[in-house]
């Protein structure tokens, strides 16, 4: 919905009247169907929160603004205000009840260049149970698999089912690459399902130890910290401040005000050791950390390597360019780039909001003109505030003198509304069934078992016609 409101009691003579497009916040969504549990609650707050310091930039045109003079430190100073309210918007989609009772997600992806290669995945999910298709092409072999998820117990691990289809010609192609004399039986194992049980799952896979109030408190302290810093106009906090205005400068159709802006290195350092402290003093993430092996020396070094690199900006060197839309409803773009190399290569973060609808998008965007590499890589987020649905997308198209990247792919998340059955496969065979006498996962040896592993690799040369590509 698209209101106009304006004030006028502010207003310079001087300064025309603008139509001020207002992206109105959508009504709190009601959960559909039946209760969604801790598990749906869990999927939901990751989701939004993985996309939340991304959207710290797009969320502004969530927001309502009232109109005032169009001087421009106002116009700067109302877009950072804007998109503080537009952070608490998004801040309260995390802590509603979740909208979804399941949820599709769907993607692809294709490169043309250094090889050709395509694949697709989609997936739809209700709580620990899922139906999930994957296919893959690369080299002239097509590999498809199944994977099931089933659970009797929503407080429980899943029973996983496995299938795969194109066994065969990766079963051709490692003989072509010289180890065809091996016992593979790979073309036994081709189109059937293989059932890992729940309690191997829960032996592998950590029990969940997910605190939401702890998740929540971690993300409070550190958009807080962001939006007394970066979204700050005060000079005494504020990270990104304005060197110059430059004047009224349309960016890619959208009406706009631009800045020449810099970095004020020392409130930079301030906010990476108090981002620091945020994720060293906070349970959640330290309960993630400790999961996942990682000790939280591992973490101040992280912190104190960014902190260096953050030391070591030259203000003469770097600079900014900001387009702030025109009433100061949010940062349309900013421009990062090498002062002293001119402007041809630089990275652009902007916000192509078209002033209609819920879906607010945010593309990064990585411009290069080196003799070595010159295109660029795009990759972009979309959310939906009134349904919460997301899509992520890139598209690459570089060239070096070393050959070309051409590559591009997307992935779209969104509701499932209707109900979910998944069927147990028939004719399965057991994971350690597969293993045979291999004793992975401490299975049992047994006598007579598939030999299908039974191979040393590291007294193989193995020589695949993609080996020297990376991607």
């Amino acid at each position: 919905m698209i209101d106009g409101d304006v004030n006028g009691g502010n207003r310079s003579t001087a300064e025309p009247v603008v139509a001020q497009p207002v992206l109105t916040q959508p009504a709190s969504v009601p959960a559909q169907g039946a209760t969604v549990g801790k598990k749906a609650g869990k999927k939901k707050l990751l989701l939004v929160g993985v996309f939340l310091s991304l959207f710290l930039l797009g969320g502004s045109a969530a927001a309502y603004v009232q109109f005032v003079h169009n001087s421009p430190q106002k116009i700067w100073d109302r877009a950072m205000g804007s998109m503080v309210k537009g952070v608490d918007t998004l801040s309260d989609l995390v802590r509603r009840e979740p909208s979804m009772t399941g949820q599709i997600i769907e993607g692809s992806f294709s490169v043309s260049s250094p090889v050709f290669a395509d694949g697709k995945f989609s997936s739809k999910s209700s709580g620990l149970n899922s139906s999930s298709e994957f296919e893959i092409g690369v080299a002239g072999v097509r590999l498809r698999a199944d994977v099931l998820t089933i659970s009797e117990d929503e407080s429980t691990a899943p029973d996983l089912y496995l299938r795969a289809e194109g066994l065969s010609a990766i079963e051709s192609l490692l003989g072509l690459a010289g180890l065809g004399d091996l016992e593979l039986s790979l073309d036994e194992l081709d189109d059937q399902w293989v059932s890992v049980d729940r309690t191997l799952l829960g032996e592998l896979v950590p029990a969940d130890s997910f605190d939401e109030e702890s998740a929540m408190e971690f993300t409070d302290s550190l958009m807080s910290a962001l939006k007394e810093t970066m979204l700050s106009s005060d000079q005494d906090s504020a990270v990104l401040q304005i060197k110059s205005a430059i004047g009224k400068e349309d960016f890619e159709g959208t009406p706009a005000y631009k800045y020449e802006a810099e970095i004020n290195k020392d409130n930079l350092l301030k906010l990476i050791e108090r981002v620091e402290g945020v994720f060293t003093e906070s349970t959640y993430t330290k309960d993630l950390f400790r999961s996942m092996d990682v000790g939280l020396s591992d973490v101040t070094d992280m912190f104190d390597s960014i902190g260096e690199s953050a030391d070591k900006i030259d203000s003469d060197k770097s600079t900014m360019d900001v387009w702030v839309e025109s009433s100061g409803k949010y940062i349309r773009n900013i421009r990062i780039y090498d002062r002293t190399q001119g402007s041809s290569n630089y990275v652009d973060i902007g916000i192509p909001y078209s002033g209609e609808g819920d879906m607010i998008p945010v593309t990064v965007k990585m411009v290069s003109n080196e003799e070595d590499a010159r295109g660029d890589i795009v990759m972009g987020a979309e959310m939906d505030l009134g349904s919460n649905g997301m899509k992520v997308w890139f598209n690459v198209d570089v060239e070096g003198t070393d050959g070309g990247v051409v590559a591009k792919g997307e992935l779209n998340i969104s509701e499932l509304t209707e109900e979910l059955n998944v069927q147990k496969p028939e004719d399965t065979i057991d994971i350690y069934e597969l293993l045979g006498n291999l004793d992975l996962f401490g299975a049992p040896a047994s006598s007579g078992g598939s030999d299908f592993f039974d191979f040393d690799l590291d007294s193989t040369e193995l020589s695949l016609p993609i080996d020297d590509i990376e991607i």
